[in-house]
């Protein structure tokens, strides 16, 4: 399927541009955030995508996502329906806390992008232990 004609089908107001990118769209993936008390856990469906065509950028406390999901390879002309989409998407996220980027890890496994990021010292609770003095 044209990559056009799919933008054109789906829903106009969903299509984001990347400052860097003007001139090429990107659908907002949907994603699940998940924060935990040492980390937060990332997870979107990316069927299909290799991991060399995933780009993941932490910068602050922003996180950016992109991809391409392409077509599985059979000719428009022998679909009855075709809903997923195909083409660039792309997610920009920002997080509530400092995160330690360096030790981000992602896997892709059986089309499910897992990305775990470490909350920074400074954003993890802390227990505080109170002492009875008499």
């Amino acid at each position: 399927m044209n990559t056009m004609v799919a933008l054109e089908c789906g829903p106009r107001w969903a299509l984001r541009r990347w400052a860097e990118d003007e001139d090429v769209a990107y659908m907002p993936i949907p994603v699940d955030l998940r924060e935990g008390p040492e980390e937060f856990v990332l997870t979107t469906s990316l069927v299909g995508v290799k991991p060399e065509e995933v780009s993941l950028q932490i910068e602050d406390d922003t996180l950016s996502l992109r991809a391409e999901v392409h077509p599985d390879g059979a000719e428009a002309d022998e679909f009855l329906m075709h809903e997923r989409y195909v083409g660039k998407v792309g997610r920009t996220i920002r997080l509530p806390v400092a995160v330690e980027a360096d030790k981000a890890q992602a896997t892709l496994e059986a089309g499910l992008l897992t990305l775990r990021i470490p909350k920074a010292d400074s954003a993890r609770s802390k227990y505080i232990k109170v002492n009875l003095k008499v």
